[in-house]
């Protein structure tokens, strides 16, 4: 089958041309989007966000969740392709693109990049030696150095998993037996689940754990931001919901958790675990000096809230972690706005006194709504590790 002159033999040879390139190496979800994308093309097919979850993600008997893990992906990809293009797939045949907010491959003879490249190949030939020593020295010429601690993850073999807070639902029958779907402050685990319906109104009520879980806004909004970080600095960014996140994964990988503290599970074990000034009690952080717990405060106006940003070792085998925490959405949307800015983060750096130090910085946030938010440093422990 031809589409635009091109025929299915070329397009399948430039997914397998991309699959051994150095961009896409341990890419391999990006490559089966790809195929699939390329499946769609040949037979006319219009990609929506649900048919691509299904397929990136697939549990066919489970509903849709829309939660933005679709579109990091897609965004991934685009940065992906973005970067093959400029470099190892310079001078390929043809140039695969996704428009911004579609899901749909298009498909174009490389005639623009190939007359780019000759020209740039002239050049090349005759560039004159103080050019070259200008370039040099552009290249050489000091220029910030990236926080340390996103050292950790940017300049690290191991890979980097974003565990996303997500809250746990029950379901209950109403008094005409229809199905409703809650959530329980109290309830963000198996084990709490298992010890709410031991009461007598909940045994009564027949409440099942929901086959599902949510997030607010902090979920896809911060993930989207963190990709994007990842992908300027050329690293790759697998996203999932902390609720799926297993030992294996602190194990193999360098983690970052966005999200309440309250949802945290498998990784409410290591939250806070080297501080002497603060303590996480399951649900809050404390104040270790004096019991009071650390809460923001909501009006008709304004809100305020307080999010602890802590980066500590994961294991000895080099793995690190970084928590985004804050039972409020305006926290951790404040706190990631900032730690992906490097201006910002070259003030933040004042604060450390080496590249080795691990930290809690506690940060209270205020705003109006979601927007508009002033995020102020109020507390910073250095962790001896």
């Amino acid at each position: 089958m031809q589409a635009n002159n091109i025929s299915e033999e070329i397009l399948w040879e430039a997914i397998k041309t991309m699959d051994e390139s150095k961009v896409f190496a341990g890419s391999e979800r990006n490559i089966r989007i790809l195929k699939f994308l390329v499946e769609c093309y040949l037979k006319g097919e219009h990609v929506k966000e649900s048919v691509l979850e299904l397929e990136l993600f697939g549990d066919k008997n489970q509903p849709v969740s829309y939660d933005g893990k679709v579109r990091v992906y897609m965004f991934n990809l685009r940065k992906k392709l973005e970067e093959y293009y400029r470099t190892e797939g310079a001078e390929d045949k043809i140039v695969f693109t996704i428009k911004k907010g579609q899901y749909n491959l298009s498909v174009e003879k490389n005639n623009t990049l190939a007359k780019t490249n000759k020209l740039h190949h002239f050049l090349g030939l005759y560039i004159t030696v103080p050019i070259i020593l200008i370039l040099l020295f552009l290249l050489i010429k000091p220029q910030f150095k990236q926080s340390f601690f996103w050292d950790s993850f940017f300049k690290s073999n191991t890979a980097t998993i974003c565990c996303v807070g997500d809250h746990f639902m029950v379901v209950s029958k109403g008094k005409n037996k229809e199905r409703i779907v809650t959530y329980h402050n109290e309830v963000n685990s198996d084990k709490d689940f298992d010890d709410f319906v031991k009461t007598k109104d909940n045994i009564e009520a027949n409440y099942e754990k929901a086959p599902f879980s949510f997030m607010t806004k902090m979920g896809p909004v911060c993930s989207a931001q963190l990709a994007q970080w990842f992908s300027s600095h050329k690293k790759d960014l697998k996203v999932v919901v902390e609720s799926e996140t297993t030992i294996n994964n602190l194990k193999n990988n360098n983690i970052i958790y966005i999200g309440p503290f309250r949802t945290m599970d498998v990784l409410s074990g290591i939250f806070l675990k080297d501080s002497e000034k603060f303590k996480y009690d399951g649900s809050k952080i404390v104040n270790a000096l004096t019991g009071k717990s650390i809460r923001g405060t909501h009006t008709e106006n304004s809100r305020q809230d307080y999010v602890m940003v802590s980066y500590n070792k994961l294991t000895d085998s080099g793995q690190h972690i970084i928590y985004f925490a804050s039972n409020n959405d305006i926290g951790v949307l404040a706190a990631v706005k900032n730690f992906t800015n490097q201006d910002w983060l070259k003030e933040f750096d004042k604060n450390l006194p080496n590249s080795h130090s691990y930290f809690n910085a506690l940060f209270k946030v205020e705003g109006i709504g979601r927007t508009d938010l002033q995020c102020e440093l109020v507390d910073i422990e250095i962790v001896s590790n």
